[in-house]
């Protein structure tokens, strides 16, 4: 998400209704996803929801580390707003 969201110029906030919509009508259709929002939303809260590590290995082109980290920590606070929506 922060390659295309950089690439593009795109800010999931944008999305916030459509994100809601689709999120909504797939826990309400599927049980698999009703019962895997219930665990997700429960790591919101937590430092460790992501953590920086393995991935690096596997990046086909270098990033800006400090940019990527302010970027995983707006989409936390992001995801904690539309949990919300949901709880």
């Amino acid at each position: 998400m922060y390659r295309i969201c950089l690439s593009f110029n795109l800010n999931v906030k944008d999305f916030r209704q459509e994100i809601i919509d689709k999120t909504r009508f797939m826990i309400e259709t599927y049980k698999k996803y009703q019962e895997n929002i219930v665990k997700k939303i429960k790591l919101l809260p937590s430092e460790t929801f992501f953590q920086w590590g393995a991935e690096k290995e596997f990046l086909l082109e270098e990033i800006e580390e400090k940019q990527f980290n302010i970027s995983v920590k707006q989409l936390q606070t992001f995801l904690k707003e539309i949990a919300k929506e949901f709880a």
